[in-house]
């Protein structure tokens, strides 16, 4: 069961989260998203993935700016009326 195998954690990467995840999602404003850049690979495993949503279009440059002076790549993005979303891998 997949209910197994998932954590939820509401609330601030830093103060909440230890170890290793396959998969981060952030389905939060563009501002949050871009601060916590810099720090969620620690958090990721080697091949693990980051899905960042809840973009308005008009930071989307922001938000893909800070992907990538933080050492991340989009592996996909997705779009849907004024929101984008995208699947990070890190360098």
């Amino acid at each position: 069961m997949i209910t197994d195998k998932t954590e939820f954690i509401v609330g601030d990467l830093a103060d909440k989260v230890t170890g290793k995840y396959n998969i981060v999602c952030a389905n939060i404003v563009a501002d949050i998203i871009i601060k916590l850049l810099p720090d969620v690979g620690q958090f990721m495993t080697e091949d693990g993935i980051l899905i960042v949503s809840g973009i308005i279009d008009i930071r989307k440059d922001d938000v893909l700016a800070a992907v990538e002076s933080n050492g991340f790549t989009v592996a996909a993005e997705a779009y849907k009326d004024n929101w984008c979303a995208f699947v990070l891998k890190q360098n």
